[in-house]
C-alpha cells in the first residue's frame, strides 16, 4: 500500500513537471551598461530609458547617468528602443533633488520651468533611432552620442 502510494505521488510530481516545465520559467535581469556622451564629452544626469519593441512582452526601465556619463540598468533580455532626456531649467541647469513637492522634477516639467536639453529625437519611442537587442548574457552598449 505504501508503495502504491509512493508510485503515485513520483507520477504526480512528473506530470506536474511536465505541465509546467522545468526552472519556473522566469528569465533573469541582465546588465546592461552604456555612456551618453556629447561632442566626445561624458553628458550626466540624462535619464536613458529602455522601451520594449513588444509592449506585451516586456517592461520599460529606465536609468540615468552618473557624472562620468555612465548608466547601469539590470532588465529583461529582448529588443528595445532607447529614449534620452535631459531635463534642465532656463539658465541650462539640472534641479538638485528635493523632498520639497513644489521642486519636483515631474511637477516643474509640467508647468513649464524644466526643458529637455537634448535634441527631440531621442525623446520618444516613436523617434529614437537607437534601437537594441539586449541578448541573455547582457550587453555593454556603445557610447550614445547625443551631438548627431
Amino acid at each position: 500500500m505504501m508503495r502504491r502510494q509512493f508510485l503515485g505521488m513520483v507520477v504526480l510530481a512528473g506530470a506536474i513537471g511536465l505541465v509546467t516545465g522545468c526552472g519556473g520559467g522566469t528569465v533573469k535581469d541582465v546588465k546592461v551598461t552604456g555612456s551618453v556622451v556629447k561632442d566626445g564629452k561624458p553628458l550626466s544626469d540624462v535619464t536613458v530609458g529602455f522601451a520594449p519593441a513588444d509592449a506585451k512582452k516586456g517592461t520599460a526601465k529606465g536609468g540615468r547617468t552618473n557624472a562620468e556619463g555612465k548608466f547601469e540598468i539590470m532588465m529583461k533580455p529582448g529588443n528595445y528602443t532607447v529614449t534620452l532626456t535631459r531635463m534642465v531649467d532656463k539658465k541650462g541647469n539640472v534641479p538638485a533633488a528635493s523632498d520639497d513637492p513644489a521642486q519636483d522634477v515631474t511637477q516643474l516639467e509640467a508647468s513649464g520651468y524644466l526643458t529637455n536639453s537634448l535634441p527631440p529625437k531621442f525623446s520618444t519611442p516613436e523617434s529614437s533611432p537607437l534601437k537594441f537587442d539586449i541578448p541573455p548574457e547582457g550587453k555593454d552598449l556603445p557610447p550614445f552620442d547625443v551631438a548627431k
